[in-house]
């Protein structure tokens, strides 16, 4: 936030949170930002929704936001992502436009905690040499909202997708 205001982001913000990382201080601070602050688990407690009790549950959390929150197109940037520059215009990128979703590579030199043939378990093929990057994605929930509900099932399971696929 303290980068996003700075270089002209208007856009409306939400910080998605576990009860436990924002004290009300903290709440204060990003509230003078115009953000707004959403409790995770008091969300999901609402849904029926289930937080995997390990670290797992922030892993879960990114599904959940992005299907949860209130905006029908969400750029999703983890708090250690700095754009030098409002991101306002990738929401009008051509291809994003077509087909629903705008994601960064990584650093070609980056873990990938996933085997390249993880995802023929599911029916999909192979990953590619290149990582893709996952602190940071643009989607459109009206025309991916098929992927988005089989990510939030996948996560909804953790215990049995991670195990899987680690």
């Amino acid at each position: 936030l303290r980068v996003l205001r700075p270089v002209g982001c208007t856009l409306p913000v939400q910080l998605w949170n576990f009860r436990a990382e924002l004290t009300a201080r903290d709440r204060r601070l990003v509230d003078v930002l115009g953000c707004d602050c959403v409790d995770s688990d008091e969300h999901a407690q609402a849904t029926g929704f289930d937080w995997h009790r390990s670290w797992w549950k922030g892993w879960q959390l990114k599904s959940y936001a992005l299907l949860h929150s209130p905006f029908r197109e969400v750029l999703w940037l983890d708090a250690d992502c700095y754009p030098t520059r409002d991101p306002e215009y990738l929401f009008d990128d051509l291809l994003y436009r077509e087909r629903g979703s705008l994601f960064w590579p990584d650093l070609s030199d980056s873990s990938c905690p996933l085997p390249a043939d993880a995802p023929l378990i599911f029916g999909a093929p192979a990953l590619g040499d290149l990582p893709c990057e996952a602190g940071q994605l643009l989607i459109d929930k009206g025309l991916c909202w098929r992927e988005l509900t089989l990510a939030l099932f996948l996560n909804r399971h953790a215990d049995f997708t991670y195990r899987l696929l680690w």
